[in-house]
């Protein structure tokens, strides 16, 4: 039997597949449907003792202890498990690959049979930028933290069929998405009953255990949360997309795509963390940047309210100021044979005729089959085939189509 202390029951509003890390604050409009209810710790023992149950995580940004947890039931338990957070290194082999997030030193497996996914948060499935192959995932993510940067992604897998024991630490992604909205670290897992570990001496009240890494829980000084969803949220749809209009009268927002958002009084939006100045708290705050010429990104979860015009009832949402794109976002992906290479000019040509020059900056992956561009041409001079996979940047569309290498693979072309 857990025993904790009496948990401070302080006002939430969430609900939905996807939350965020973050303090919300409900906005102001017509009644409406309650999305959640809090919980305390004891309640979320009684629930957990009662069979698994999914739960997500929001952390408070380079630490351990959860700001908010939501409990979910049902169907939820059969979506797939995420890990959100900032890329701290990647470690490459000949088979697989595993992404180290800032958060926990969280590992996260990622392999041939990985998909990959667009890298702007308002795109969709078929972003032409996302990576084409786990190298070029790979030398994408090197080329970033080589240049101080630390990329967003969000990692999914199928949930198992029972919940992942706590002391086990694996994570493989079936599903990894170069996401700037999954900045904010998270973790979504089905947990039990042997997940939710007492502290006979507090703080924290507890830990939730998950991925061999012990989340601290402090509801007793208010600093963790933890709310249950109600069936209200049923058939919950997720939207994304740039806003092109705001009402505040109406309390709505209209995305790109037509769609209109209508905030009511269940409604949670995110607000940002000490010094984040890219999350808009209100419509107004959204309306506002629109007017100074920002894009602002609206993503969340929300209930149809009528088909035409597409119109959702907001469970939670997050505005976002769209950031410019960094370098590795204008990049041109190639894989193709090398049908010529100069050591001397520090060049390769492909066999679709583009000219591709290797840098002082360019990074050969040190797993391909040469690691010079030296060995490339020895490799040609002695008439074996040899493929090059890569990320460049366009220098010229010729012809010939001239690239900058960022980072590329040269193997055997069997």
């Amino acid at each position: 039997m857990l025993i904790l202390k009496p948990a401070r029951i302080l006002p939430m509003m969430i609900g939905g597949l996807v939350l965020f890390a973050c303090d919300s604050q409900r906005s102001t409009g017509p009644a409406g449907p309650q999305f959640s209810r809090t919980i305390t710790l004891p309640g979320f023992n009684s629930l957990l003792g009662a069979g698994p149950a999914r739960v997500r995580i929001w952390l408070k940004p380079g630490t351990l202890i959860a700001r908010r947890v939501v409990v979910r039931q049902g169907d939820q338990l059969t979506r797939d498990e995420r890990v959100d957070g900032r890329v701290a290194a990647i470690t490459a082999s000949a088979t697989e690959d595993t992404v180290t997030l800032s958060t926990g030193d969280l590992k996260i497996v990622v392999n041939g049979s990985t998909t990959f996914r667009g890298d702007r948060e308002e795109g969709d499935d078929d972003n032409p930028s996302a990576p084409a192959s786990l190298a070029e995932f790979t030398l994408r993510l090197q080329n970033a933290l080589a240049a101080g940067r630390h990329p967003a992604v969000e990692a999914r897998r199928p949930a198992p069929g029972t919940p992942q024991a706590p002391t086990d630490a694996a994570f493989t992604a079936a599903l990894v998405r170069l996401d700037d909205a999954a900045d904010r670290p998270s973790i979504e897992l089905n947990v039990q009953n042997a997940n939710l570990l007492t502290n006979a001496s507090p703080p924290p009240d507890a830990w939730l255990q998950v991925l061999d890494r012990k989340i601290e829980l402090r509801t007793s000084d208010g600093t963790t949360r933890i709310g249950q969803q109600t069936p209200e949220t049923l058939g919950e749809l997720q939207f994304r997309g740039k806003v092109a209009s705001v009402d505040v009268g109406a309390q709505t927002a209209t995305l790109a795509d037509g769609t209109i958002l209508h905030l009511v009084a269940g409604s949670d939006i995110e607000t940002g963390d000490e010094g984040d100045d890219s999350t808009f708290a209100t419509l107004a705050d959204v309306k506002t940047a629109l007017a100074g010429g920002d894009s602002v990104v609206a993503r969340g979860e929300g209930l149809r309210e009528t088909a035409t015009p597409r119109t959702l009832d907001v469970i939670e949402v997050r505005f976002r100021k769209e950031s410019p794109d960094e370098p590795e976002h204008r990049g041109v992906a190639f894989a193709d044979s090398v049908t010529a290479a100069d050591s001397v000019a520090a060049t390769f040509t492909l066999g679709n005729g583009a000219l591709v020059n290797v840098t002082a900056h360019t990074m050969i992956a040190p797993f391909g089959d040469f690691h010079t561009l030296g060995a490339v041409v020895r490799a040609l001079a002695g008439h074996q085939r040899v493929k090059a996979e890569g990320f460049g940047m366009l220098a010229s569309m010729g012809p010939p189509k001239v690239l900058n290498a960022i980072g590329v693979e040269f193997e055997l072309n069997h």
